[in-house]
């Protein structure tokens, strides 16, 4: 085991099994401390031909290795173990954070970020390899000349399962993939979150060319592709299955802001396609909520739904039409959706990647009731935190149903929300804005909402309060409200919101 501190070298890993790990590979604090960084030109780490899994690698921040292959991690003929790493600030022409020839190695739960590939695989490249990607944070890497500004794999087979991958970009306009990049190769891609890459030519969230493909149960969101085509999904020359996936505002600066399909068998079932301009084109959709009204046997084109938006949670509301409206016969569902609850729950499979599964029936969905209660014990009526917001209501808002403050900024969410306030914004509370004099009369100007009535009261002395009067506000503006101060005492003020 290696204690914390900064280790300037470069390290060549033997054939024979060896195990480098840190004091704590669980410890976040143990791994930034613990530094390998290169001290020249070369991979931080290579592993020699012949390592196998029983080589690992893990708890270690890798940093500033420079070289033709894998900037970061160098793997050849070698099936090394790396977990739990921070792998970031690296660069090299093929794989600036890894990089994997004729190799099976286990990419496992790394914090994989801010690296640089001249040609391609920002994060990650895997060339002729049997690879698993699974569970890691997969950001901010760029790829300048061929793409896959996250992940690049070309030949052999990959499993890219529960990452998140995003903001991960390529550079040069003619480049594609700023998620993912799949060329000539099997992939399975499934329970990831995929979100906000970028793609100048196209394939923003995942670039398929020459592969054979899964797809399932990814939330694929915001992916941009400036020029060209494929938004979320772009596939040429491939044979792609796409089921339960949510694919929701992408954008392509030419065709298929959702999915763009080129000479390409595309099966597309189960899937949520919203908000991407143009959600199909070169394929159809079935059983799926669309909303181009495209054509195809059991689309549905009402508004999915989702919980909150803007906080990026695609969560379905209990109320949402994708609930029960999928066809669990129309190709291969994925076991569980992207909370790992299985599915399908109830008579048919839902559309998209969350499966509304309500084991008690309340309408408050299981995965919410664990996070916030640890089991299934309270209904929708119930304030178990006090705040005078309903768990129905708290599920609306996406405040903690546990917390009665859920920004910490001295006020519950239930007084918040009363006052048309933000609960999850500590900038945002009830409050007198300013108090200034204009002559002989005192201007009072609070935050406000339509149709809510004020009460103003004044005080010389902070013990005894009097009214002054009260204010309905017509307009989500700050009421301006005067008040003629007859001495020269001074007076304190406060506003209530009445019910």
């Amino acid at each position: 085991m290696v204690h914390p501190g900064t280790y300037s070298e470069n390290l060549m890993i033997p054939r024979k099994p060896l195990i480098l790990r840190s004091l704590d590979p669980c410890d976040e604090t143990i791994v930034v401390t613990t530094v390998i960084k290169a001290v020249g030109p070369g991979s931080v780490i290579r592993l020699e031909p012949g390592a196998g899994p029983q080589s690992v690698i893990s708890g270690f921040t890798i940093t500033g290795g420079d070289s033709t292959f894998g900037g970061g991690i160098y793997c050849c003929d070698a099936s090394p173990t790396i977990s739990h790493n921070v792998i970031t600030f690296n660069s090299s022409r093929y794989g600036g954070g890894v990089y994997s020839l004729r190799s099976s190695s286990r990419i496992a739960r790394n914090n994989i970020t801010d690296n640089y590939a001249y040609h391609s695989g920002g994060g990650i490249f895997a060339e002729d390899s049997m690879i698993g990607i699974v569970g890691n944070s997969i950001a901010q890497n760029t790829a300048d000349y061929a793409g896959g500004g996250g992940i690049y794999c070309t030949g052999g087979s990959v499993t890219i399962s529960g990452n998140t991958i995003r903001k991960n970009r390529i550079e040069q306009s003619s480049s594609r993939g700023g998620g993912i990049y799949c060329l000539a190769c099997s992939a399975s891609i499934h329970s990831n979150t995929i979100i906000d890459n970028q793609g100048e030519w196209g394939g923003a969230g995942i670039q398929f060319r020459k592969a054979t493909a899964g797809v399932f149960g990814n939330v694929i969101a915001g992916n941009h592709a400036h020029w060209e085509d494929g938004g979320g999904i772009a596939c040429e020359e491939s044979t792609v299955t796409i089921t339960n996936n949510t694919i929701v505002h992408n954008y392509a600066g030419d065709k298929g802001g959702g999915i763009y399909s080129y000479s390409s068998s595309v099966t597309v079932a189960n899937c949520i396609l919203w908000s991407n301009g143009d959600d199909l084109y070169g394929c159809q959709a079935t059983y799926s909520c669309v909303q181009n009204l495209d054509p195809g046997q059991g689309n549905i084109h009402q508004d999915p739904l989702f919980a909150n938006i803007s906080l990026g949670d695609f969560h379905l509301l209990p109320t949402s039409p994708c609930i029960d409206s999928g066809n669990d016969l129309s190709c291969e569902i994925p076991a569980t959706d992207m909370d790992g609850e299985y599915r399908p729950f109830g008579p048919a499979v839902d559309i998209g990647a969350d499966e509304f599964v309500d084991q008690d029936g309340d309408d408050l969905p299981d995965y919410w009731e664990i996070a916030s209660f640890g089991q299934l014990w309270f209904g929708p009526d119930d304030d178990p935190d006090d705040d005078s917001l309903r768990n129905a209501d708290e599920l609306l808002q996406r405040s903690q149903a546990n917390n009665p403050d859920s920004d910490a900024d001295g006020q519950n969410d239930g007084e918040e929300l009363a006052a048309g306030e933000d609960p999850l914004n500590p900038e945002s509370f009830f409050r007198v804005t300013s108090i200034r004099t204009d002559g002989e009369a005192t201007i009072i100007e609070f935050s406000s909402v339509p149709g809510r009535t004020y009460r103003l009261f004044s005080s010389p002395d902070l013990r005894e309060w009097n009214p002054v009067g009260n204010y309905t506000v017509a307009y989500r503006i700050a009421a301006t409200l005067a008040h003629v101060v007859r001495d020269s005492s001074r007076c304190f003020y406060r506003v209530q919101v009445l019910p």
